[in-house]
């Protein structure tokens, strides 16, 4: 299932689509039983192929909503708009922005808090004459006193790393889920980005996870990782090798 998974991947998008479209998925329902990963690219895949593609995404919001979202647009594979459309705030035109966009490969990624300057960024970095990608995860949140806390990942990877987000995680009542509106809670949106990134999976629930703010976030993270078992190497579909790294600012 591996190597159909990866042919599958390298055919050009206006082939995928026209493979997806042709199948009736309904007699692969059980598909999910036997290769989780693969389904979920169907089902990514036939929502999205057809619908032009952000390349980049920032979302500033308040307490109560989203004010304003700005994109970029990914023409092909090699080639990327450089203006930047600005989308109004209210929810009907963000709901269709969300509906008529792909979002399955966010190569950057910025959330801001308008009301207390907390964001979250995240930026895909994928060099072809190295062996290896990288994304590099920064964050600056109100941590309760007057000061912002500052935090910084940085994940390598053997296979091509990215964002893995269906318009449906970033839809309001999603983002209010994840506590995205919420001062001193914004925490809980890193942890599964985060996570969503290392299994490849933004469908998964991380709901239930501690927002302790008295425990280390990368102490939470780890902690996390290890239920997931995501650190058994037998555990990871397709044995992607990957490296994590926390780093402190100076």
């Amino acid at each position: 299932m591996d190597e159909l998974e990866t042919n599958l991947l390298s055919l050009p998008d206006n082939f995928k689509l026209k493979i997806f479209k042709k199948l009736d998925w309904k007699t692969l329902k059980d598909l999910w039983f036997v290769c989780r990963d693969f389904c979920l690219l169907i089902e990514n895949n036939i929502h999205s192929l057809s619908r032009p593609k952000v390349d980049s995404l920032e979302i500033f919001f308040n307490e109560y909503r989203q004010i304003r979202v700005g994109y970029d647009l990914k023409e092909c594979e090699s080639t990327w708009t450089f203006q930047t459309s600005k989308v109004k705030s209210d929810n009907c035109e963000y709901g269709n922005f969300l509906r008529n966009k792909n979002f399955s490969r966010i190569n950057h990624l910025y959330l801001e808090n308008v009301a207390n300057v907390g964001f979250i960024r995240l930026y895909n970095i994928n060099c072809s004459s190295e062996d290896f990608s990288r994304l590099d995860f920064s964050a600056s949140l109100p941590n309760g006193v007057p000061n912002l806390e500052f935090l910084e990942f940085k994940i390598f990877t053997t296979k091509g790393l990215g964002i893995p987000y269906i318009n449906n995680l970033l839809r309001e009542q999603s983002l209010r889920k994840l506590r995205l509106y919420k001062e001193n809670e914004s925490s809980l949106v890193i942890q599964k980005t985060l996570k969503d990134i290392l299994t490849n999976n933004s469908l998964l629930d991380y709901t239930d996870i501690s927002n302790v703010v008295t425990t280390p976030l990368y102490v939470q993270i780890t902690d996390h990782l290890f239920e997931l078992e995501l650190l058994n190497h037998g555990n990871r579909c397709g044995r992607k090798q990957y490296k994590l790294s926390f780093c402190t600012p100076c």
